[in-house]
């Protein structure tokens, strides 16, 4: 079994990466590494979706919850809880 599965789109408002994973486990290591790289991303229960601007996280947390998570180029993450 694959540790996630991947969907990536575009359009008008902008590209977005959508992630589904198979443990949390898998979740939370995804998530260290590629937030070393800065991003915004929207985190549920075993999944992920990432777009840029940070104002499409805010608009999908609305509608599917999750929390927000920001990377830095740093390595380090911050939490927006809804």
């Amino acid at each position: 079994m694959d540790d996630y599965r991947q969907a990536v789109c575009k359009n008008s408002r902008g590209k977005f990466l959508f992630l589904d994973f198979a443990t949390a486990k898998n979740q939370r290591d995804w998530l260290e590494t590629a937030q070393m790289y800065g991003g915004v991303y929207l985190v549920g229960n075993r999944w992920v979706l990432s777009s840029s601007p940070r104002k499409n996280m805010e608009e999908f947390r609305e509608k599917f919850g999750g929390t927000i998570e920001e990377g830095t180029s740093y390595g380090g993450a911050s939490r927006t809880p809804r």
